[in-house]
Order: C-alpha cells, then structure tokens, then sequence
C-alpha cells in the first residue's frame, strides 16, 4: 500500500553553515544539475506544470474497482486497469483545451503480474499519439519496439506540442494486464496563474509547539500548494505539496522555535508566490 521513491536535489550551505535542499515541485521535470548553482537565483525546475490531474478519461476497458480516473488523480495507492493485457487496449486523455505539452510520465502498476525474480521480464510496449480535436493524430511515443524494463517511463519530447488529447495503446506488457497508476502529462496551459495567498492562519499547539496547523483562503484557479516553512526568513526549506486542501497540520517543528511560513498557489499556466508569515 506503499511505495519508496528516491529524490536527487542540489545541496546547498546557508551563511550559518546550515546543510538544506530545495525540494519543491520535486516530482515534476527538473533540469540536471551540471555545476555549482546559487539557490536565491537559480533552479532546477523547468516551469513544467502538471496538466493532468483529474482530467477527463475514458478507457477501452477497466477492471472493477480501477476505473480510469484513478490514473489522473496523483495518488500512487490506486491506479486504472484494463480487463486484460492484449494488444489494442487504449487509455484517452482530455485535457479540457489546447495546452503547450513538453514530457510525459506513465506510471505502470503491473496490475495482476506474477513474476518472480528469476523471470525474463519483457518491457512495456505501447505507442502515445496526441490530438488537438480527437479526430486528426501524430504520433509523440513510439516504444512499440522498446526494449528498456521501464515501469516509471519519462519521455521528454524534443519540441512542445500543442494538443488537447492523448492516447496511449497497449502494444504488449511484461504479464498481467495493461495498467497505469499515473498518467501525468506536463508543460503550460492557457490562462492567468493563480491569485497569491496572503492570508494565512496559523496556530501552534499549546501543549506542544512541535505541531502547527495552517488554513487559508482558496486561492482563485489554483490548482494545489506548496508550502514553504523554515526557522528564519528567507530561510523557508523545507516544504510540503498539496492539491485540493486549504489546511495543513504539520509535525515535528522544533519546540519553542518561532517558524516561518509562506504558501505558494499553482495551477496549469504556473507558481504564484505568496506572502511569508511568522508563528510563534
């Protein structure tokens, strides 16, 4: 019910010889890093927003209990399946409008894959096409000859595309049936970015300081948060994702510290700062 993924970020050495790492944004494309970076001017993350979350889809089938929705909804413990692993089945995608499409993440879930370590294992084979009105395709992915065991497939493509669908067909699976747990496609979508979150109520248990509750106001548009905590102003390093919540509880503060809080909103056309606040 569970999965270990492991993160790489650029370390980094404040003034006070504090040790820390940026991780926001962690899960969507960042640039390598390919020499020293200064953290207040520089980042490794492309701007590449998640376009995908909860987004209309349809299937060519699905088993009970893992309909297709279960694909665009970030959350790694469900996913979609198809009724079997045969050739032809297909996953689409609606985006709801043209977007500017860079890189597309597929999360394969193995669904019903009995293999055991001393397997062959053959890889994923499929093809993505997209569309900008659901009639008329180009091909964006063709691993129908693929050759890599990829459960957690990234492809950047070479040049954006604009396109509203995408569709991903089954060519042949390692075992079990054609199943993904994660459909995430990114880049830019059209409109205004969110409104900044400037108010922010936090609170600090009494009986122990180490835990914080936040709420604020929904931002307008805002697809999700990201918030940003730390000791010192300007020092906010550490920080926390959230899609559909305006509250947070957060533990393990240290006690009787005074913390340091600002909440930034996100949606498809990218990050709007907000503004930092003291708790105490």
């Amino acid at each position: 019910m569970f999965e270990r993924r492991l993160g790489l970020f650029p370390a980094f050495f404040d003034a006070n010889g504090n040790l820390y790492c940026n991780t926001s944004f962690g899960d969507y494309p960042q640039n390598a890093v390919t020499g020293k970076m200064d953290f207040e001017k520089e980042s490794i993350f492309t701007g590449w927003m998640l376009l995908s979350y909860k987004k209309k889809v349809q299937a060519s089938s699905s088993l009970a209990g893992h309909q297709p929705e279960l694909a665009v909804n970030e959350d790694v413990r469900n996913w979609w399946s198809a009724a079997s692993g045969k050739k032809g089945e297909w996953f689409l995608m609606d985006l709801g409008h043209i977007a500017a499409v860079h890189a597309v993440q597929i999360n394969f879930a193995d669904q019903d894959a009995k293999l055991s370590d001393t397997d062959k294992v053959l890889p994923y084979k499929y093809i993505m096409e997209g569309s900008k009105d659901g009639k008329h395709w180009e091909m964006l992915i063709d691993k129908s000859k693929n050759n890599a065991d990829q459960v957690h497939d990234y492809t950047q493509l070479t040049a954006a595309k604009s396109l509203r669908y995408l569709k991903i067909t089954c060519v042949s699976v390692p075992a079990g049936k054609f199943s993904i747990s994660g459909f995430r496609v990114f880049g830019k979508g059209p409109g205004p970015m969110p409104s900044a979150v400037t108010k922010v109520e936090i609170k600090r248990e009494k009986s122990d300081s180490r835990t914080a509750r936040l709420s604020w106001p929904t931002s307008a548009s805002a697809t999700g948060y990201v918030v940003h905590y730390g000791v010192a102003p300007g020092k906010l390093y550490n920080s926390v994702m959230l899609y559909d919540q305006q509250s947070l509880k957060l533990n393990g503060l240290n006690n009787g510290v005074p913390y340091y809080f600002r909440i930034d909103a996100f949606n498809e056309a990218g990050v709007q700062k907000g503004k930092e606040k003291q708790s105490f």
